[in-house]
């Protein structure tokens, strides 16, 4: 996964295959070749699909940052996509402003915290759920448009489901 700026500056980035890129030069190129790329196809602020050296790219251009996962080529376009839209709705919810490259700076703890919680190391998809997502990596303090912290609401609505399981298990 990997943020970069219109101007091809890296934001932030997660590279999961260390044999595919060993080095930094070597991901800068990658970075590189990806917003030529994209510099010269983009149509709309929509996910799009490309591929690119053996690589399955999904991503989407916001104002001044452009958002990209990666996949090998057998990997299912759909799901990668709805990992990348998992990760955007998630940041757009804990951060509660438009994806631009001022606020991820600004919050880049937070950007990278999200990143850990939806793809470990290995590049497994730990996470599909952006509400999910941002309960996870929101502190105490963060909450929603309705004023319940993401914690306590997590946990109310579990409460909720036993409660339902143990009166219907009761009834029947």
């Amino acid at each position: 996964m990997v943020i970069l700026n219109t101007e091809g500056m890296r934001v932030c980035a997660r590279y999961c295959n260390k044999s595919l890129f060993p080095d930094l030069e070597s991901e800068r190129a990658f970075e590189r070749d990806l917003l030529k790329k994209v510099s010269a196809t983009v149509t709309s602020h929509d996910e799009e699909i490309f591929e690119l050296d053996n690589h399955l790219v999904v991503y989407k251009w916001y104002d001044n940052v452009v958002m990209f996962l990666t996949g090998s080529t057998s990997e299912n376009e759909l799901v990668l996509a709805d990992i990348l839209r998992t990760y955007e709705e998630g940041l757009s919810i804990i951060l509660r402003t438009m994806l631009e490259e001022k606020t991820l700076l600004d919050n880049l703890e937070t950007v990278l915290l999200a990143m850990d919680e939806l793809i470990d190391q290995e590049g497994i998809i730990l996470e599909t759920d952006p509400q999910l997502l941002a309960a996870r990596v929101s502190s105490g303090g963060a909450s929603l448009a309705d004023g319940m912290p993401l914690g306590e609401q997590t946990f109310t609505q579990a409460f909720q489901s036993a409660r339902d399981q143990l009166t219907r298990s009761i009834l029947s």
